[in-house]
């Protein structure tokens, strides 16, 4: 008996020609996520590699499997639901079947599929998405429970903490998280959707969380394409936390846009980044001051302080000052 990667209990090749009925067999026959058969050569899983291979040919043939996934029975595992689902991503699929889709994985018991559904819907933000789709993405970014706790600040048993301590790797790995990402990514695309979510963003960024503000930071950045005051607003609200926030690279490119044009505005922010004990933020605050110096000489006393600095405020301003030295304005500034 030999052990390895657990494959789908149906080969590619037949899973290839399968038809909607012989799919429904298969989905009722393999229930379970646990299940091994340990043959000679290889192992078969169960439900969880079928839904791979599901997933698969849901990316194939977008609208059949959409429309297959509409007559799943109730008690499938959910694994098969988030397989078509994930499959959808940029699919071809007519915006009703969308909507029939999501909102059946939406209405599953206890909501198991935040995770991907915002970011589905967002993928097909070129279309004339109906409100009720923009409204489960709504749901799922301001209303879900979770992350409930900063489980990035917690250690994961001798590995050092969980998603490396970084707020951000956690929350675009949490449902409320991914709601804000997709929020962002349907404002970049049209400003009706930025008219639609604005609301759903001022309340977004004073999120509990801390990992879930470092997504909702994405979102003010798109919202400086309409209406550059609204989203500096917002951001400064958003930056009403813990100076881990500050270290996150949202925030940084937030600044990237913006401090040079409206110094004045974000000068707390910097500033207070470049005196904060998380090096990060601080070595993310001698970035942007030391770039918006190259062209605002109203900046170069905060890049000064970066200059004059610890290692890190050092750090940070030398990356932009070697990486400018023959393009920017002032030329002997950089040097």
């Amino acid at each position: 008996m030999k052990g390895g990667l657990v494959q789908s209990p149906l080969p590619d090749t037949a899973a290839k020609w399968m038809t909607d009925a012989q799919w429904l067999s298969a989905i009722r026959e393999y229930v379970d996520e646990k299940e091994r058969a340990w043959l000679h050569d290889r192992v078969l899983g169960g439900a969880r590699e079928l839904a791979r291979a599901l997933e698969k040919r849901a990316n194939e043939e977008p609208e059949r499997f959409a429309r297959l996934m509409l007559t799943l029975p109730e008690d499938a595992n959910e694994h098969y639901f988030e397989a078509v689902v994930m499959g959808l991503h940029e699919g071809e699929v007519p915006p009703d079947l969308l909507r029939q889709v999501v909102e059946r994985a939406h209405e599953r018991p206890g909501r198991p599929h935040g995770r991907w559904l915002p970011q589905i819907i967002a993928s097909h933000g070129d279309h004339d998405l109906p409100i009720a789709l923009l409204d489960v993405v709504s749901w799922y970014a301001k209303e879900y429970p979770e992350p409930a706790e900063e489980l990035w600040r917690q250690d994961a048993g001798g590995q050092g903490p969980y998603y490396g301590g970084d707020p951000y790797t956690y929350g675009i790995n949490s449902v409320r998280g991914s709601g804000a990402r997709a929020i962002a990514r349907l404002i970049a695309q049209d400003q009706r959707y930025w008219e639609n979510f604005s609301a759903v963003v001022e309340r977004m960024v004073v999120d509990p969380s801390i990992a879930v503000r470092t997504c909702v930071a994405h979102a003010c950045t798109q919202a400086l394409r309409y209406d550059r005051g609204t989203a500096i607003a917002l951001f400064l609200r958003l930056c009403d936390a813990e100076d881990d926030l500050l270290g996150a690279h949202p925030v940084e490119e937030f600044l990237h846009y913006t401090a040079r044009a409206e110094l004045g505005q974000v000068w707390p922010i910097l500033e207070r980044m470049l005196a904060s004990g998380v090096a990060k933020a601080r070595e993310a605050g001698a970035r942007q001051a030391t770039l918006a110096a190259l062209s605002d000489e109203a900046a170069r006393a905060l890049a000064e302080k970066a200059i004059c600095g610890d290692s890190e405020t050092r750090k940070g301003a030398a990356e932009v000052l070697s990486h400018n030295v023959f393009v920017a304005p002032d030329r002997g500034y950089c040097e």
